[in-house]
């Protein structure tokens, strides 16, 4: 007699990926959007691309850009909390951050879906390109 095999369990996994304009909350917004299309879907867990509301900044080092940073815990992060607990699915949201010391950071946060951040990932090994200033801002 064969024994019975448990169904294997499924996880439903969206990437977001969008075009940024030059407007931080309006991409922040469409990316907000593009979660409940994928949750309506069946996404259980939801990874956003690099910095994802922002404008691909660091091609050129401008201090001005560094004004677009933002706390984790913060606004950003609220929002999010509440999408994953209204969605039901885990966000992995890589942000551009400005922490307490006054240092930026690319860094991603890790919420559950009941709202929870689980963890905060800072990115360690920031590249040096010709074409990318990444070490001016991170």
């Amino acid at each position: 007699m064969s024994e019975r095999v448990p169904p294997k369990a499924l996880l439903t996994v969206a990437g977001v990926q969008l075009e940024c304009g030059p407007d931080r909350d309006a991409n922040f917004a469409k990316a907000l959007g593009l979660v409940r299309i994928a949750a309506d879907r069946g996404a259980r867990m939801v990874c956003f691309a690099e910095c994802f509301a922002w404008p691909w900044f660091p091609r050129k080092a401008a201090e001005e850009q560094r004004k677009l940073a933002v706390p984790i815990p913060g606004p950003y992060t609220e929002a999010l909390q509440l999408l994953a607990e209204e969605t039901g699915a885990v966000l992995v949201a890589p942000m551009f951050e400005t922490a307490d010391d006054s240092a930026h950071y690319n860094t991603t946060a890790v919420i559950d879906a009941n709202g929870h951040i689980l963890g905060i990932y800072r990115k360690n090994h920031i590249p040096e390109l010709t074409n990318y200033q990444e070490r001016f801002y991170f």
